[in-house]
């Protein structure tokens, strides 16, 4: 379906191509209330971690795995509640110990006035 929406008619990002600027207009704010601040800190989560999984020697199916295993659809709802315990329990679980995250970074994103 959201190829279908998307072809020949808006970018995914809200861009339309002429077709129709309303439509275009309403999925991207659709999209705005759906994706919220969490997932910038989400995103800045998966980058951290990203750059210490590729210094490392595992092979790409191994980090495929491992990043499948880390963003569980829980992690959202962790990080929207704040509920930092549990998301450093699971990524230690997943991650294991040499892998290390600052967590007081993605506090500091998800905070409401940053």
């Amino acid at each position: 379906m959201f190829q279908l929406l998307f072809a020949g008619g808006a970018d995914p990002d809200g861009r339309h191509r002429g077709r129709s600027p309303a439509v275009a207009a309403m999925v991207r704010r659709q999209l705005e209330e759906r994706f919220g601040p969490e997932y910038q800190v989400l995103l800045e989560l998966v980058s951290m971690v990203r750059e210490q999984v590729l210094q490392g020697e595992s092979s790409c199916s191994a980090r495929k795995i491992l990043f499948q295993n880390m963003l569980q659809d829980d992690i959202v709802t962790w990080i929207r509640r704040g509920d930092w315990e549990l998301l450093q329990e699971h990524l230690l679980n997943v991650l294991g110990p040499d892998i290390s995250i600052d967590l007081h970074r993605l506090k500091q994103l998800s905070a409401p006035d940053s």
